[in-house]
């Protein structure tokens, strides 16, 4: 079992990523481009650092859940014009 200060370090980020709402999300549901969108669509910003990596298989996703996530990297893009964000 891996105890030591690393580990718990990822595991204190991984609870920080689940428990936050961070601002930029908090401007995102408050935004035009958010209101706009006509299904109820929530998003989580996580830390890739904290989170175990793994090849993730080729999603399809409905033409409205699609247009949600091209909506919100769009806003957060302009925002945090140097970080990368991966679905």
């Amino acid at each position: 079992m891996n105890c030591g200060p690393q580990y718990t370090s990822k595991v204190e980020g991984m609870l920080s990523d689940t428990n936050s709402d961070s601002l930029i999300i908090k401007e995102f549901y408050s935004s035009k481009a958010y209101k706009d969108i006509p299904i109820t669509f929530e998003v989580k910003v996580l830390t890739d650092g904290y989170w175990p990596t793994f090849k993730s298989p080729p999603m399809v996703l409905p033409p409205q859940l699609d247009n949600c996530i091209k909506t919100f990297e769009a806003f957060y893009c302009e925002k945090n014009k140097m970080r990368h964000l991966s679905w």
